[in-house]
């Protein structure tokens, strides 16, 4: 009988070290985001389309090294399941790489770690998770403070947004 470990009986130094980890990963691909679309020059569409790209080739090696297919395992449930997680996951990034474009980094890293108030109410809702009032009181607590820091931006010119989703042609 084979033993596997839950996440349960991992030491809480290895998750903590693992949680450090991704928030350094994240940071530097969010840094590397704001610069190649605010400093650089380049479209959000480019970056998007690159991102997508190379996750695409990413995703496909390890699949082709193991001999296993792109769909295998999934029955028709998960495929439309995973198709719709794949147009709602891009259209996010697109929304995310905008949100770099023209916030500055710092405010627009909070508004997009704000998720987690989201996925929070609604887990309680799809899948019965309990949500204390205490936690709904953080949450509104947190989303003011949110709320506060969008009404201190300038507002932004409209022919600059519409300027960020054209990819520009020599």
């Amino acid at each position: 009988m084979s033993q596997t470990a839950s996440n349960a009986d991992k030491p809480v130094s290895q998750i903590v070290l693992l949680i450090n980890i991704t928030e350094l990963l994240f940071v530097t691909s969010t840094t590397t985001v704001r610069n190649l679309t605010h400093n650089r020059g380049l479209s959000v569409m480019e970056v998007a389309f690159a991102r997508n790209f190379l996750n695409t080739v990413f995703s496909f090696l390890p699949l082709w090294w193991s001999g296993k297919g792109l769909f295998e395992g999934f029955d028709e449930t998960n495929k439309k399941a995973m198709i719709l997680r794949t147009l709602f996951g891009n259209i996010g990034y697109f929304l995310h790489t905008m949100t770099f474009k023209l916030l500055p980094l710092g405010i627009g890293n909070v508004i997009i770690l704000s998720n987690p108030f989201a996925v929070a109410l609604m887990s309680s809702y799809m899948f019965g998770d309990l949500v204390t009032a205490l936690d709904l009181a953080s949450i509104a607590v947190s989303f003011g403070g949110l709320v506060i820091m969008m009404l201190a931006l300038p507002k932004p010119q409209k022919a600059e947004l519409a300027d960020d989703l054209i990819v520009e042609t020599d």
